[in-house]
């Protein structure tokens, strides 16, 4: 069964299990021309396999723990990066300021015209809200090259968020059967608070957000009815629009 949550960490429903690393990246294809970057607000265990398998990769994170400076230390001897940043905050300077005083620079011919192709953000968007989501996706729009493919796992409701409340007792017994009613226990009250306290949106509200900044849906998959996988790509269209 699908799960989401790490064998040592099962306290954390933002955490998961290492075979699910190899799954949800499957979905990029990724290989050795690619240019990678992952959105996240947490240390999370599938950045390191994906620069294993890519030419270069950044993650973004927002994150003091300290343990995040031991896995950085980690992460900056291989072909790839870790950056602070809030998500709603961050945009290309931001990058090309952590790139140009770095040895990573050599990567990039000129780190004006950087250009990222293929994209992850997994279990962190919900922690923006909906206009928030709006702003980030348009703000990293420069950062991608054409066609880029990006992956987005997340909370995602295939119902209206306003209907939340009337679907609660559905979603409880679909997260019962996704997570299996013993871990579920153990994380039920951090899955109801990041459902009520966190911005999860619905997939409707998801293609809108889509369509207004510039990417396009290639398909999108619900695991559950409060979780699941969208993949977009980069378009051209209304270009101006998506940067002015």
């Amino acid at each position: 069964m699908h799960t989401s949550l790490n064998d040592n960490d099962n306290n954390n429903i933002l955490r998961f299990h290492p075979k699910e690393v190899i799954n949800y990246l499957s979905t990029l294809k990724l290989n050795i021309y690619d240019f990678f970057i992952d959105f996240a607000f947490n240390k999370n265990n599938y950045l390191s396999y994906a620069s294993s398998k890519v030419n270069f990769a950044i993650g973004i994170y927002d994150s003091q723990d300290e343990s995040e400076k031991q896995f950085s230390d980690f992460f900056e001897y291989r072909n790839g990066l870790l950056i602070q940043s809030k998500l709603q905050n961050f945009n290309k300077n931001i990058l090309i300021s952590s790139l140009e005083n770095s040895v990573y620079s050599k990567y990039f011919k000129n780190l004006s015209t950087i250009a990222f192709n293929k994209c992850s953000a997994k279990k962190s968007l919900h922690n923006l809200t909906d206009e928030q989501k709006q702003t980030f996706l348009t703000a990293i729009y420069p950062l991608l090259a054409h066609n880029a493919l990006f992956v987005i796992e997340d909370y995602i409701f295939d119902f209206d968020k306003e209907h939340l409340d009337e679907n609660m007792n559905f979603i409880i017994n679909d997260a019962k059967k996704y997570y299996g009613e013993e871990k579920f226990n153990i994380i039920k009250k951090e899955f109801l608070s990041l459902l009520k306290d966190k911005f999860p949106t619905s997939i409707n509200k998801w293609i809108s957000i889509f369509n207004n900044s510039g990417y396009e849906i290639i398909f999108h998959k619900q695991y559950t009815c409060f979780y699941g996988k969208i993949l977009v790509k980069k378009t051209k269209s209304n270009l101006k629009t998506y940067l002015s």
